[in-house]
């Protein structure tokens, strides 16, 4: 359709309805939906004279003009034949003009010349997608008070639903249950934010498909990560995996090979997870990979997918600094990144490291060791992730710490390999609940730990489900 024939509709639209307006007041309204002044006007006057309890004749609209109104521009709309019954319908074509005409003038001219043809591409896509939806959702913009509660039930069953969701993993799901939007695990470099996440995805691909994931390094290659992943899997040693001591011949490749041959030949039953083959991320990379995701498994609208990403702030929109500071760049990029959540129900598992840990500090008893405890307060560069965040986890490695620290040999040799998780935001629960894991360093295995005043014990009974579903 070329723009004179679009204008020609849009003007034959404005004066159907002000003449069903005019012949019945009842039906006068204050939505923004005109495209032309002289209809903008024309709109404007009718509800100058409703407020002045006025009727709406030739003359009281007259009196009224400011600048497009005439006694031709009221004859020509008098003029214009319409149906009453067809007004709404009228309304919903015009509002659909109305906004893919908003869209020209607003998006096309607000392109930052600066940007590269890529960047315009993208944010032309993404407020098209709005705009459609919009159109094909015209009503959106007013709700009566049953739609509203009909829009929140909408939201009940959704949270009902993340009730009955699980991660997979004993810790997390004793602490929180999933639901869209974005959850932040942060801890200083060497504290095992990478193993525990990829021990996560590890717990869910054996599941079964229940349970679809997706998984984005932004700093692994992909044989970095089957190392990690492996091990545990095939019961054998990380360093004889990735080939540690290649000159020790105790090392059996074949066997290794062959455990994994099968556990593929195992999970090929399950089609539940995808991996984005490239440590390039962007924003756009991880709606268009999810979205493809959710057909390639068949989802329903109403299943939640969860997407890890390690490391967050390595992804591209994450780690440029644009027309501000880079903390408003994080700011941004984590409102962009909520957005893609909600719109296509995913839940973002991610990776954010903290600055660094005090320096300078000698450890001379565990006590020590709490002045290494990290808190959200921490999270580097920016609180956008703070902000933005759903939920936030705050991974303690006292193993690391001594072993990277000055500290008493005798402290040092106490510590054992357990990382404590601590919920400090829940948007829809409890926080401060902290879980543990029992690193098992050769294997690269997190073992949920339990503990109180009397005991401390591995998770046994958990163990044997998860080794169980493994085999």
């Amino acid at each position: 359709m070329n723009e004179t024939s679009e204008n020609l509709q849009i003007t034959i639209l404005e004066k159907q309805i002000i003449h069903a307006i005019i012949d019945n007041p009842s039906l006068l309204f204050e939505d923004d939906i005109f495209v032309s002044e002289q209809a903008k006007e024309f709109q404007y006057i009718l509800l100058t004279l409703k407020d002045k309890n006025m009727d709406f004749i030739e003359e009281h609209i007259l009196c009224e003009s400011i600048e497009y109104i005439n006694r031709e521009t009221v004859i020509s709309v008098k003029n214009t034949d319409y149906q009453e019954e067809f007004f709404e319908d009228y309304k919903r074509k015009l509002y659909q003009k109305y906004l893919m005409h908003e869209f020209k003038i607003n998006t096309l001219y607000e392109i930052n010349k600066e940007d590269t043809d890529y960047d315009k591409l993208i944010k032309l896509n993404s407020d098209l997608s709005e705009a459609l939806k919009t159109i094909d959702n015209p009503s959106s913009h007013s709700k009566n008070w049953s739609d509203m509660i009909d829009s929140h039930v909408d939201i009940l069953k959704e949270r009902k639903e993340g009730k009955q969701n699980s991660i997979g993993d004993y810790n997390f799901d004793k602490m929180i249950k999933p639901y869209k939007g974005i959850w932040t695990i942060c801890g200083y470099s060497g504290s095992c934010k990478s193993t525990l996440l990829l021990n996560l995805l590890k717990t869910r691909i054996v599941k079964g498909n229940a349970f679809k994931s997706t998984y984005f390094n932004t700093e692994l290659a992909e044989s970095g990560i089957m190392d990690i992943l492996l091990p545990s899997m095939i019961k054998e040693s990380y360093d004889d995996v990735r080939g540690a001591f290649n000159d020790d011949e105790h090392i059996d490749y074949d066997t290794i090979i062959s455990k994994a041959e099968s556990i593929k030949d195992h999970y090929n039953k399950f089609d539940n997870f995808r991996y984005f083959d490239n440590p390039t991320v962007t924003l756009n990379d991880l709606e268009t990979f999810n979205v493809q995701t959710r057909k390639e498994l068949k989802m329903n609208d109403d299943e939640l997918l969860v997407s890890f990403v390690d490391l967050l702030s390595m992804v591209k929109e994450f780690s440029e600094i644009g027309k501000g500071n880079k903390s408003d760049s994080i700011v941004q990029a984590m409102d962009r990144l909520n957005n893609i959540a909600l719109k296509h129900n995913i839940l973002f598992i991610c990776t954010v490291q903290l600055k660094r840990t005090p320096s300078n500090i000698k450890i001379e008893k565990e006590e020590d060791l709490r002045k290494f405890m990290p808190d959200a307060s921490m999270i580097r560069d920016s609180g956008g992730y703070e902000e933005r965040s759903r939920a936030i986890f705050l991974i303690f490695n006292p193993y690391n710490v001594v072993h990277k620290n000055p500290c008493n040999e005798v402290v040092k040799a106490l510590v054992e390999p357990i990382i404590e998780v601590t919920c400090v935001k829940n948007t829809f629960g409890s926080i401060g609940t902290t879980v543990k894991y029992y690193h098992n360093v050769d294997n690269r295995r997190m073992i949920p730990y339990e503990s109180n005043e009397e005991f401390e014990t591995l998770d046994e009974e958990n163990l044997e489900v998860e080794e169980n579903e493994i085999e």
